[in-house]
């Protein structure tokens, strides 16, 4: 089976917008915000814009923007004026502005970035400085770094890049220190750690990475305090925890140490998940539905919340801005499913499905 659409079928595709308990004044109040959702076998990225009262999705005019070929995961930039698509086919990374009125995306003139880009690129990520942008490489096993040019929204190598990983890195972080980067590597079944020198943005593996995870880790996630991290691993059905090694010190090493309870159970076949303060998300691709845990604050252990059901192959899920609202992006229903989040409460409530395009497999919104 072709690499990108193995990883697709095994759910190595979520995202990374995680900010807080539901602020239903921010949501009503604040700017426009707008989603985007990747399209494996369209060759686009769909566009959208989110209602702030129900969180309903509309489409923007038109709907869907071309990309690269097998385009794997879409990320917006902390300002919300670029969306970076890499295209794991045509190895290369596709780069957008948004109207910030209506939430269309036009492409940038150095767009598509070939330069520094790997062979594979299957996950992107932006450090919250908006000074950095990471990229996993699954088929040349490393990361390629990037500056980010907070002006045009274009790429230039960071010097180093790219960075040895492990075998097929299919997910890559910035954690909210801007201090560490991590890789999920799905066939070395581990993790590794980068300290992330933020004067020039280059990584140097941490002297005790790789750090042994479940089988085939598709993602990886770190919360906003940078103190914990949450691995899901698609063959093991598990969630591998860890703590970061002197985390709410004045220097951390970076390096993990595996949870007390860890690992913790999942569905069938865990897509990758992500965090809101005080839990953590994640699609189960084989169960179609979407569970969701209590963090605990002090040990890192995950307690589950509750479970609700999805679409077809759901492939990935958001918190948006607010935390008041869940999308799930379903890769065999070529569709978005959406739920309003009252984690006080311990609920997640379905709110409407919307169409996406063919093979939807990762989504992002707008901060």
């Amino acid at each position: 089976m072709h690499f990108a659409k193995k990883v697709v079928f095994l759910c190595f595709f979520a995202c990374f917008a995680v900010l807080g308990t539901c602020n239903l004044l921010q949501a009503q109040t604040g700017p426009a915000r707008f989603a985007y959702v990747a399209n494996f076998n369209d060759n686009t990225v769909s566009a959208y814009t989110i209602n702030f009262s129900t969180g309903a999705l509309t489409p923007t005019s038109p709907p869907t923007h071309t990309t690269g070929s097998g385009p794997t995961s879409v990320a917006v930039d902390q300002n919300g004026q670029f969306v970076y698509v890499t295209n794991f086919n045509s190895n290369s990374i596709s780069a957008f502005i948004i109207d910030q009125t209506f939430g269309n995306i036009t492409e940038i003139s150095c767009s598509p970035i070939t330069t520094g880009v790997g062979v594979g690129p299957i996950s992107i990520d932006v450090d919250r400085t908006n000074q950095f942008v990471y990229v996993a490489n699954a088929n040349s096993n490393n990361v390629s770094g990037f500056a980010l040019d907070g002006t045009t929204g274009c790429l230039t190598p960071v010097p180093g890049s790219p960075f040895a990983a492990g075998n097929a890195p299919v997910w890559v972080i910035v954690d909210q220190s801007v201090s560490f980067v991590y890789t999920a590597n799905l066939f070395s079944n581990n993790v590794t750690g980068f300290a992330l020198n933020f004067a020039d943005g280059s990584l140097t593996q941490l002297a005790n990475s790789p750090y042994a995870a479940g089988t085939n880790p598709t993602s990886i996630d770190v919360d906003g305090n940078s103190t914990f991290v949450f691995v899901a691993n698609s063959f093991s059905n598990n969630i591998s925890g860890y703590r970061i090694e002197g985390s709410g010190t004045p220097s951390p090493t970076g390096n993990l140490i595996p949870n007390s309870s860890s690992p913790y159970a999942a569905g069938n076949s865990p897509s990758p998940g992500t965090l809101n303060p005080g839990f953590y998300f994640v699609p189960n691709y084989n169960d179609n539905n979407l569970m969701f845990y209590r963090v605990d604050a002090t040990t890192g252990n995950l307690t589950l919340a509750g479970t609700v059901a999805t679409g077809s192959g759901p492939a990935a899920v958001v918190i948006d801005p607010s935390s008041c609202f869940a999308y799930v992006a379903n890769s065999l229903a070529n569709n978005v499913s959406a739920y309003t989040v009252n984690l006080s409460g311990g609920t997640v409530t379905p709110a409407g499905t919307f169409s996406a395009g063919a093979f939807a497999i990762l989504a992002a919104t707008t901060r």
